[in-house]
């Protein structure tokens, strides 16, 4: 029977970029009227190319190894629809014991649209084999105007 330990939630960044995002993001970066623009005030010429967004696994959270699998889930907790989701999974290959590296989780924009407008809960977990340990990650929240 594996262990399960509960980790950090998953930082959540504009598109591919290393800039955190608001607790609002728009699904069109190229409107000028675009939360990033009108509320954060963020420069239309950086993040007009910045659709989407990414979720990173700190390097510091969790030790990746290979065959270590990764699931990891989007839901709109305010459209009511189960269609509003959004799935990731992925096993990981060639990471050597005891390597700790970022991952990155990209939403890109066709999964942002499917998820729509709303509250978003992203949750997931990493089920290590060579530990037997199944890592929770606390759910990480945006909402998407």
């Amino acid at each position: 029977m594996p262990s399960y330990k509960v980790v950090p939630a998953l930082s959540i960044f504009y598109s591919d970029s290393n800039f955190p995002a608001e607790k609002e993001i728009g699904l069109d970066p190229k409107d000028p009227n675009n939360v990033a623009y009108k509320k954060y005030n963020k420069p239309f010429a950086q993040y007009q190319f910045l659709g989407g967004c990414n979720l990173k696994i700190s390097k510091n959270s969790i030790v990746i190894q290979s065959g270590d699998q990764l699931d990891y889930y989007g839901d709109n907790l305010t459209a009511g629809n189960t269609a509003a989701s959004f799935q990731y999974a992925h096993t990981f290959q060639s990471y050597g014991a005891g390597v700790s590296q970022e991952h990155l989780i990209m939403v890109g924009m066709p999964a942002l649209n499917m998820l729509g407008l709303g509250l978003i809960e992203f949750y997931g977990s990493l089920t290590s084999t060579s530990t037997n340990t199944v890592y929770v990650f606390s759910s990480s929240f945006i909402t998407i105007v």
